[in-house]
Parts: structure tokens; C-alpha cells; sequence
């Protein structure tokens, strides 16, 4: 069985929606919190990038891990 190019179209095409749709699933899982909280991490990393230390990155995935349980928790 010879396998033509035109599959291969399809395969991708097939992947590539299973992998937009995975995206958007996992992105209306997050919580408005979560959205803020990485939203504001990152606004401080572009404002301050020299001073962004280490410590305030871990300062806010702990905040985001409380969250996380916190919303684990309720479901």
C-alpha cells in the first residue's frame, strides 16, 4: 500500500485542530485569577526586567499553586 502526500494533508490538518482545540480547553480551565496573576507576573517582568528576581517569579507560581488548589478544592 503506497501512501500518497495528499494523507499526510489530512493528518496534519486533523492534529492541528486536536491541538487548537486542547489550547482552547485548557485555557477556559483557568480561572479570571489565574489569568490576572500571570498577567500582572508578567507585567512586572517587562517593567522591571533587571530587578524581576528570582525570588518574586517564585513569589508568584506559589501564588498561582495556592490558587490552583484552592479552585481544586471547589470541583
Amino acid at each position: 500500500m503506497e501512501l500518497s502526500w495528499e494523507i499526510l494533508y489530512g493528518v496534519a490538518t486533523v492534529l492541528l485542530a486536536a491541538a487548537i482545540a486542547w489550547g482552547v480547553l485548557k485555557s477556559k480551565k483557568r480561572s479570571r485569577r489565574m489569568r490576572n496573576l500571570s498577567e500582572n507576573a508578567t507585567h512586572e517582568m517587562y517593567k522591571h526586567p533587571k530587578e524581576y528576581e528570582t525570588h518574586e517569579r517564585e513569589a508568584f507560581e506559589q501564588e498561582a499553586e495556592h490558587l490552583k488548589e484552592k479552585e481544586d478544592q471547589k470541583t
